[in-house]
């Protein structure tokens, strides 16, 4: 009966071992986004439903830190798709403001400026700083980032309401893509862009007049 008991004891040990060798650990799914986005945004196929994933399962407090060491990074597009990664993560980015600006008055890579004054108007809608760089930005040599300053400033709604006598200023610039972003912003910003009015009037009465000469 010993006998019997310490061999079927030893039988259960056995199967008991088995079963513990053979089961999976348990997978880190945060880990492993978090992994894969670091190692996506050095790709000119940046995917930004994996961007998506990372932030979610991760939280902006893990991705953010990461994307703002990527934007002093040696490769132009990681530093550009870290840029965009912040900006969609919007107000729980707000830690990455002081990079994010460095970028759009710094970075060498016109695309990362762009992709820097995107995402600050979706980060700092109320803050001071990041409308200052933004006004700025309304007077750069270089025309897209000009538009993209004027997209990112409606982005802040009415926190850009300061900026309305420089966005007048843009709609003397003859060129439509140019208007069309200008007028969008205006309209986001609100009631406080009601002086913008007579302006708007004004160049949309030159564009009709444009148009009736080009076509004589």
């Amino acid at each position: 009966l010993l006998v019997c008991l310490g061999a079927g004891l030893a039988i259960a040990l056995v199967l008991a071992n088995r079963h513990k060798a053979g089961k999976a650990a348990p997978v880190n799914t945060s880990a492993d986004s978090l992994s894969a986005l670091l190692a996506d945004i050095n790709s000119d196929l940046f995917n930004a439903d994996l961007a998506a994933r990372a932030i979610d399962e991760n939280g902006a407090n893990t991705v953010a830190p990461e994307m703002i060491k990527a934007l002093k990074d040696k490769s132009a597009i990681t530093r550009m798709n870290a840029a965009e990664v912040l900006g969609r993560m919007g107000l729980e980015a707000r830690e990455a403001i002081p990079a994010l600006i460095y970028s759009l008055g710094n970075d060498t890579y016109p695309l990362t400026r762009k992709s820097a004054a995107r995402a600050l108007g979706r980060i700092g809608p109320d803050s001071r700083e990041v409308f200052t760089a933004l006004n700025g930005a309304l007077s750069s040599d270089e025309l897209y980032i000009r538009a993209v300053a004027v997209e990112a400033l409606g982005e802040m709604g009415p926190g850009a309401k300061d900026a309305v006598p420089a966005l007048i200023g843009m709609l003397n610039i003859k060129e439509e893509r140019i208007w069309q972003k200008t007028m969008k912003a205006l309209g986001d910003i609100g009631p406080d862009s009601r002086t913008a009015v007579p302006a708007l009037f004004k160049a949309f009465k030159e564009d009709i007049g444009t148009e009736a000469a080009q076509g004589a």
